[in-house]
């Protein structure tokens, strides 16, 4: 089963930062190709959190993409400019941080790669990914 949680948040923000994260939205899926928020992003907050957690492919080889839409998810597409970064954490211990150069986008309006070539997840490992916005309406 995999849980993809919409602006959760679990942890308290330092002092200056106007107060504990709120929930807006919660989904979790289970035999599910794709998830959508099509509600509670607007002006109201300048920064939303998106955290994918336990994300457990049914196939391998899979890609976790991304894109918006500014009118409810009739349709998507917008333009996305963005930069990829994967870290890693093995089970030796042994961790990785690199730039993803061939999975940015500029000005496009594909989908997003978030994390690509998943493997069929096995009883112990788990993919988790989270999404920053940085003043949303201004990009609507």
């Amino acid at each position: 089963m995999s849980t993809y949680t919409d602006i959760r948040y679990d942890y308290n923000l330092p002092s200056g930062f106007g107060g504990a994260m709120k929930l807006i939205s919660e989904q979790t899926a289970s035999a599910s190709a794709s998830i959508s928020f099509t509600t509670g992003i607007d002006s109201t907050y300048r920064t939303y959190l998106f955290k994918f957690i336990n994300i457990h492919p049914s196939v391998n080889d899979t890609d976790i993409t991304f894109q918006g839409s500014t009118n409810g998810g009739s349709s998507y597409g917008i333009t996305l400019t963005s930069t990829n970064f994967q870290a890693v954490h093995f089970e030796s211990d042994s961790t990785g941080l690199s730039y993803e150069t061939a999975y940015d986008l500029a000005q496009s309006t594909s989908y997003q790669i978030l994390n690509h070539s998943i493997e069929q997840i096995m009883t112990n490992q788990q993919v988790e990914l989270y999404i920053y916005f940085h003043h949303p309406i201004r990009l609507l």
